[in-house]
């Protein structure tokens, strides 16, 4: 009976403007978005961070456990460390984007971001086969993508007031499809070391 009567009486609240689900309308609107060079930068940098973190969540079992030979319940851990630097950047960021600004936390994501992940590459291609030369340098990397991550969905969304739903959708689904297809490029490249994870993480 509930259910019922919000169907009946529970009005759209939108403006007229904002209500058309229609294809070319949606269609539009994205189309609109990726004329607006402002969306780009903020949207670039969250999908190099995407790129870095999908490649982590996707390879790293392989490259710890099969790889290096690293125990089940000991990658766990090695997991957790690397999770435990990004909830320190996002907690980092939430206490300082009020007096530092979105761009400048975005700047230094990057940098940390770039620094360890070329780390890892020179760990990774210098021969370094130990667990510590892949997970430190991602704790870090992760730390800067948490940066990143919390900041430039809302830089790169404040000029789209009017279609924020679809500059939202489009964000992220481009981002994710971009780190799909990193991850399985991974699967594929997967050699028994580091290289193919760590480079993955230097080129994002």
């Amino acid at each position: 009976a509930i259910l019922t009567e919000l169907v009946a009486r529970l009005r759209e609240t939108a403006p007229q403007p904002r209500r058309s689900i229609h294809p070319l309308a949606i269609a539009g609107s994205f189309a609109g978005i990726l004329r607006d060079r402002r969306f780009y930068p903020p949207f670039l940098l969250l999908v190099c961070g995407q790129i870095g973190i999908l490649a982590w969540v996707s390879n790293s079992a392989f490259t710890l456990v099969r790889g290096l030979g690293v125990s089940t319940p000991d990658y766990g851990w090695m997991f957790a460390l690397v999770m435990l630097g990004q909830i320190s950047g996002a907690w980092l960021s939430s206490r300082l984007v009020m007096r530092l600004g979105m761009g400048a936390l975005m700047r230094a994501g990057a940098a940390l971001a770039l620094g360890s992940g070329l780390l890892a590459a020179l760990f990774a291609w210098s021969g370094v086969a130990h667990w510590t030369a892949v997970v430190l340098p991602f704790m870090v990397f992760l730390a800067g993508t948490a940066l990143i991550t919390s900041n430039a969905p809302a830089t790169a969304l404040s000029p789209f007031a009017a279609t924020a739903g679809a500059a939202s959708s489009l964000l992220g689904a481009l981002a994710f499809v971009c780190g799909a297809l990193v991850s399985s490029l991974l699967g594929a490249a997967f050699d028994g070391s580091a290289r193919p994870l760590a480079t993955a993480a230097a080129l994002a």
